[in-house]
């Protein structure tokens, strides 16, 4: 039986014409950015009272960003 994780990739792989494995990679790698372990906990961050201004999330895209 597949995980939630699984049907998510899956459609989102189905719906691009890609691999799943390449929708997977590419969730790890925001999810990384972002400073976030998974899917659940971004989530989490995006029903938080402080979503309404995404401030938290943008912090770290722009923290990681000017590294560059």
């Amino acid at each position: 039986m597949s995980s939630p994780k699984d049907a998510n990739s899956t459609a989102i792989a189905n719906r691009l014409s890609v691999a799943k494995s390449t929708v997977d990679n590419h969730v790890s790698k925001i999810l990384a950015k972002l400073e976030l372990r998974s899917r659940i906990q971004f989530a989490g961050v995006l029903t938080s009272p402080q979503a309404a201004t995404r401030r938290p999330i943008l912090s770290r895209y722009e923290r990681h960003h000017e590294q560059r």
